[in-house]
């Protein structure tokens, strides 16, 4: 029966209705947002049947549209009590939802009343969604991903159920962010939100310079041997000069204000500072800077004067040395000297004013090495020697003149020496004490000395005296009247000879037996 009078009573709402009946618009469940009404783009509370109706649903702050569901009910009967009652007066019905805009529905009036309700999703968004904060992280490299907490009161939401999370800006040093979106499918929640955390700039791992073992070579030498940077994972970082892709670089510097990657050079002798420092770039820590101590080393040079000879009366050589280990185009200026003096001997060849450009004469340190100038006798070739050719035996020597050319020499210009023929040809030298007590061939050989030399020779014989034999000495001094006695050398005996053995007496050797 029930039935039957809910279709008289349409038959009957039918057959009233006029043209222009108009039926209510009403909002019914909306809890998280407010319904607007609008029929050909004025906002309705009714509508004909047949208009189009679109329901534009205002969410409160932090929520969003989740869909939309509608009731049709009759004037005397409101849809609260269908709902409550359950009579399916008109079949329910779901709005269509406009693809642009998830807060936009529409649908087609009928001839009855309708009731729009709306359910929502939280979003991320809303002041009941919290994030816990993130600690902040070391920078590794590689792309970092932290896992916030995220409740929504006292709820704690699920990856993957809940939401997800994508990142940005999560390798070098600086903040990144996390993007926190409602998963699709999620009854509950919408939207996204997002959180940042912090990347921290890390200590990077130093090769330090090393100073290079340098000694002073006329040209610019690289002070030391670079350092390296070895990145997070122990890889040597490679710079730019500039720095532009912000990596680590090692700097060096002179004067402590100009800095660059580049290795620093010197070329004269000293002692030099190099700085060098970390400039860490977009992700490590850089450093103060340091010092480095480098030294280069004088070079050695060795002067060496040439060893040089010339005859008495000649003109000095020109005096020569040689040098070693002169270094590029550094070169030596000035003239060596020597001891002054031209009789022969050995002079000194010193250093004299043989030097480095004073401009880089720092750059060495010299030993010099002395040489000698030999001053040697001058030759002479026309020495004659003139003496008697035979004496007797038991006379004196005989007298010597040595020339040069015309010239007499003195005696102190040469020596003399004399020589005896022996029996096999042989000549020796001999004592001039008593040379003519013994008959034979001599020479006279004249040699001579000082500042010019060359020798001469003259042959001379000593003849043989008639002996005159005495048996036994005497006292009697008439055996001796004729004459004076002499020994051998030539001394005079005064009286008689007290021993045996030759005497002179009035120029003939007398033997006492």
């Amino acid at each position: 029966m029930r039935k039957i009078f809910s279709i008289l009573a349409l038959a009957l709402v039918a057959m009233t209705a006029s043209a222009d009946k108009k039926y209510d618009l009403t909002t019914g469940t909306s809890e998280h947002g407010t319904l607007t009404f609008k029929v050909n783009g004025s906002t309705v509370t009714k509508a004909a049947e047949g208009d189009e109706v679109t329901v534009t649903v205002t969410p409160a702050e932090g929520w969003s549209t989740k869909a939309a569901a509608g009731l049709w009910y009759t004037g005397w009967e409101s849809a609260e009590s269908r709902r409550r009652t359950g009579v399916d007066m008109l079949k329910d019905f779901e709005p269509d939802a406009d693809a642009a805009d998830e807060n936009t529905f529409t649908f087609t009036m009928k001839g009855a009343s309708a009731e729009i309700s709306v359910t929502y999703k939280k979003m991320l968004s809303n002041s009941d969604i919290t994030i816990a904060p993130i600690a902040a992280l070391d920078y590794t490299s590689k792309a970092l991903t932290p896992k916030p907490v995220v409740t929504d009161g006292t709820k704690v939401l699920t990856e993957g159920t809940d939401y997800t999370l994508s990142y940005e800006d999560n390798t070098n040093v600086g903040t990144a962010q996390v993007t926190i979106t409602a998963v699709a499918a999620s009854e509950d929640y919408s939207a996204q939100t997002s959180t940042t955390f912090e990347i921290k700039k890390v200590p990077v791992t130093i090769v330090d310079p090393v100073a290079n073992t340098l000694t002073y070579n006329g040209e610019s030498q690289e002070l030391f041997t670079a350092g390296k940077v070895l990145d997070v994972n122990g890889q040597e970082v490679t710079p730019t000069e500039d720095g532009i892709n912000g990596e680590p670089r090692l700097l060096y510097s002179i004067d402590g204000n100009t800095w660059l990657t580049r290795a620093r050079y010197g070329q004269a002798e000293g002692t030099y500072t190099v700085y060098y420092k970390l400039d860490g770039g977009k992700n490590y820590l850089s450093t103060e800077p340091k010092a480095l101590t480098v030294v280069i080393a004088p070079a050695a040079l060795t002067i060496t004067a040439d060893n040089l000879t010339k005859a008495y009366g000649q003109d000095d050589p020109k005096l020569t040395y040689t040098a070693e280990g002169l270094q590029g185009k550094d070169k030596l200026s000035g003239a060596l000297s020597r001891a002054e003096g031209q009789d022969v001997g050995d002079y000194a060849i010193t250093q004299g004013s043989v030097a480095l450009d004073p401009l880089f004469a720092h750059n060495y340190v010299v030993t010099f090495v002395a040489g000698t100038l030999t001053i040697t006798a001058a030759e002479v070739t026309d020495l004659t020697v003139e003496t008697a050719d035979e004496v007797k035996e038991g006379e004196a020597l005989p007298a010597v003149t040595v020339k040069r050319g015309d010239e007499t020499l003195d005696a102190g210009a040469y020596t003399v020496t004399y020589m005896k023929q022996g029996d096999d040809s042989q000549w020796t030298e001999v004592s001039t004490d008593g040379l003519t007590q013994t008959p034979g061939t001599y020479k006279v050989v004249v040699s001579l000395t000082g500042n010019y030399s060359g020798t001469a020779e003259k042959t001379f014989t000593v003849a043989t005296n008639e002996a005159v034999g005495i048996n036994s000495l005497t006292t009697d001094p008439s055996r001796w009247a004729e004459g004076s006695i002499y020994t051998l050398s030539g001394r005079k005996i005064d009286g008689t000879p007290a021993r045996k053995g030759m005497y002179i007496r009035n120029g003939k050797k007398v033997v006492i037996k």
